[in-house]
């Protein structure tokens, strides 16, 4: 892949990240308005002025010392959902799929047959409880955490090569 090449897909996952961040980031301004109507100023601004998506659970409080979160944890693991938290937040959207069965897929010209997962539920948690989430919202999440990674590699290798 030339410079250019890369430049012009950096510039293609960027305009991804903005799109899903406009999604993603006021719906945790909102929840972050109602949050603290009954527990003032909990929440600050650094919880949705600087989003970031990581992948997997990242709440030690939650994921690895209750037992709720340690079989979000596993199901996360075996595939039956994702989970994609928001850095420094303790916050997490988790996704819920349902197997649709076994489907065949194409790769560079050989087909390969692997389940089929589709999305059916979302969920938010945050301190350990769970709020409501439309799924759109939790998707463009873990979608905005496929463009930021990409997107970064992507900027190491044009500035790498020069």
């Amino acid at each position: 892949m030339t410079n250019e090449e890369r430049k012009q897909e950096y510039e293609k996952q960027d305009a991804i990240c903005k799109a899903k961040m406009a999604v993603v980031q006021p719906w945790l301004e909102q929840f972050a308005k109602e949050y603290n109507e009954t527990h003032p100023g909990e929440i600050g601004t650094g919880f949705y002025d600087d989003v970031v998506i990581l992948r997997g659970p990242h709440d030690d409080k939650f994921f690895w010392k209750t037992a709720e979160g340690n079989k979000l944890r596993e199901r996360n693991l075996k595939g039956e959902i994702s989970i994609v938290s928001v850095r420094w937040s303790g916050a997490a959207f988790v996704i819920e799929y349902k197997f649709e069965g076994n489907k065949i897929y194409e790769y560079q010209g050989q087909l390969f047959q692997a389940p089929k997962w589709a999305p059916v539920a979302s969920d938010f948690i945050y301190e350990g409880k769970h709020y409501s989430v439309p799924l759109d919202v939790a998707l463009a999440a873990k979608e905005l955490h496929a463009a930021d990674e990409y997107r970064g590699v992507l900027w190491g290798n044009m500035h790498e090569s020069r």
